[in-house]
């Protein structure tokens, strides 16, 4: 799971970990449009089914493809930048660091703190920042 920092902001290695400055990831809404997607297409299925005397499948098929839309279009949406947040993510903490080629980001694990988890630093392959993290970790 990604550690939710977003945004702009600075990374520095330092004796007592990896200090990163950046946003929380602000809540955009996107469960409250799912909700919503989600209540849009039931009431679809119901008005076809009525209205127009539409055959279950049929109905069913027109509020899925409407309820596929609306999420589709609610994760294209960008994260919104939060509050400004600190952490530093302790040496003994991270676990490790590998490359993503899917998303051209380095993961650098961390587990034992809160956050955990990944935190995904965009950089290209074998980056002098991968390598440095790999010599600190040993």
């Amino acid at each position: 799971m990604p550690i939710k920092i977003t945004g702009p902001g600075t990374l520095d290695l330092r004796d007592d970990g990896i200090h990163v400055v950046g946003h929380q990831v602000a809540n955009n809404g996107r469960a409250l449009l799912f909700l919503l997607a989600l209540f849009g297409s039931v009431v679809t299925f119901v008005v076809a089914k009525m209205a127009l005397g539409l055959s279950d499948g049929m109905s069913g098929g027109v509020s899925t493809v409407m309820f596929a839309g609306m999420v589709g279009a609610m994760l294209k949406r960008p994260a919104q930048d939060g509050a400004k947040v600190e952490q530093v993510f302790a040496w003994s903490k991270v676990k490790k660091v590998v490359y993503d080629a899917g998303s051209e980001c380095l993961v650098v694990v961390v587990k034992g703190m809160k956050p955990s988890g990944g935190l995904f630093i965009v950089q290209p392959m074998d980056s002098a920042l991968e390598q440095e993290i790999k010599a600190r970790l040993g």
